[in-house]
């Protein structure tokens, strides 16, 4: 065991900054910015050795020269020339410079928490008092205005958002059911550009939470895709938050949604509602033994109990220790042994891959993180064969670009993969102010 390398372990992974911009971090990042050579409080002991110097099983230390963001938090949308080329070559098609965003209003006296590799409002924060100023130093009337007019341009709807900061965005929406009688939710849908506009709009806690309400009759992708591989703080919060916007449990709800498998109900329930060891728990060999052996004797069995215990109760690391382990005493690909064991249509199937595609060490990936990988694979899937399935596309890409830095991680593997960049794929799938829009998020990301 000593010889494998340490694994990767998705979101927020670091090694990611684009040219100017810092590390994300590790899953539990606490607040920014950090002075400079300081590690993350609860950061891994080796910070500031080179990967090869970190044993087995723990993660990777921040890279010690990177700077830290005097601004984390301030989107990185940036202008550019209307007429400025793609690294493909193509004219970006949007055609619209974007402002710089106001750094003086990035903070706030409301408490922040970190998800999806940046910070939200903390979901159990009270909504602004009437008449009162949410966020100091800004005053969303002028944004709510222009946005009301029936005059404003999707496109010119879409400038305003994207420099929104986060905070904003949470005030923003305060602001909105005061001033209109309606909650965010109540005015969403329409148009894919309408679709569009409205995730990155709620912010990536509410359109997680939005994205969860509205996944009954839409298959388990989506589900996997919001539950699973996902630290266990960040599934409380969105629990918190579907809870403060629906009032309802979002466990609950899963598990009485006949729409979906019964094993990924379960899974998918037990993965919210169980605390998951953290990754800092050093791997205990015997038990790393005992899960290979009993993933081999299930391949014979066909019993899913061992999937169950292993990829809900056992921290990232461990798993990924599993899947490497395995695959060496065993010589064959765990993915394989999961279809055989489980069934190739299975949904569990499919659940049980998508994790151990973002846990596995992917070669040709950006600092060889599996789920950047995997990532790129689920966009392209969008656009693959006969149409586009817009949907699916949208909350893909939305979601994927609140972590500028991971999203630059999918950009770069997207583009070592299919030898095309994904601005190119999508311009050429899509048209009209619904291509421009996704085009906008695509750039801000980076």
């Amino acid at each position: 065991m000593s010889g494998l390398p340490p694994p990767p372990y998705g979101y927020g992974h670091p090694g990611y900054p684009p040219p100017g911009q810092p590390p994300v971090g590790y899953y539990e990042h606490p607040p920014y910015p950090l002075p400079p050579g300081q590690p993350p409080v609860g950061y891994s002991p080796y910070y500031g050795l080179p990967p090869s110097a970190v044993p087995s099983g723990f993660p990777a230390p921040y890279p010690p020269s990177a700077p830290y963001h005097p601004h984390y938090g301030v989107p990185t949308v940036k202008p550019f020339p209307e007429k400025e080329e793609d690294h493909d070559g193509t004219e970006r098609s949007s055609k619209v410079a974007l402002p710089q965003p106001s750094l003086s209003s990035t903070g706030g006296s409301k408490s922040m928490v970190s998800y999806l590799g940046t910070l939200v409002v903390d979901p159990t924060s009270p909504a602004a008092k009437p008449g009162a100023r949410k966020l100091p130093g800004y005053d969303p009337k002028p944004q709510y205005e222009k946005m009301m007019d029936d005059n404003t341009s999707a496109i010119e709807m879409a400038r305003i958002i994207l420099t929104m900061t986060l905070a904003q965005k949470d005030a923003f929406k305060d602001y909105l059911t005061e001033t209109s009688g309606y909650e965010i939710v109540d005015i969403l849908g329409g148009r894919n550009k309408q679709r569009a506009l409205d995730g990155i709009l709620l912010g990536p806690l509410d359109y997680d939470v939005v994205l969860a309400r509205n996944q009954v009759g839409k298959g388990e992708m989506l589900l996997i895709e919001l539950t699973l591989h996902r630290p266990s703080t960040e599934l409380r919060i969105l629990s918190e938050g579907y809870k403060n916007m629906f009032g309802d449990d979002l466990a609950e709800d899963i598990l009485t949604d006949d729409t979906l498998s019964v094993r990924v109900r379960r899974l998918c329930t037990k993965v919210i509602q169980v605390e998951r060891p953290s990754d800092y728990t050093p791997l205990n060999q015997s038990l790393l033994a005992k899960d290979v052996e009993s993933l081999a004797k299930a391949e014979a069995s066909g019993d899913d109990k061992p999937y169950f215990e292993i990829f809900v109760e056992r921290s990232y690391p461990h798993i990924a220790a599993v899947i490497a382990e395995f695959e060496s005493k065993h010589k064959k690909k765990l993915k394989k042994t999961v279809k055989k064991t489980l069934g190739t249509e299975d949904e569990l199937s499919t659940a049980i891959i998508y994790m151990i595609q973002g846990l596995k060490s992917k070669s040709k990936a950006p600092n060889h993180d599996g789920s950047v990988w995997r990532d790129a694979k689920l966009l392209e899937s969008t656009m693959k064969g006969w149409g586009t399935r817009d949907g699916d596309l949208i909350y893909r890409l939305t979601r994927a670009s609140w972590d500028p830095h991971r999203f630059y991680a999918i950009k770069e593997a997207y583009e070592k993969k299919y030898n095309k960049s994904l601005a190119k794929r999508i311009k050429g799938d899509t048209s009209g102010e619904y291509r421009d829009i996704l085009i906008m998020i695509l750039h801000g990301g980076s």
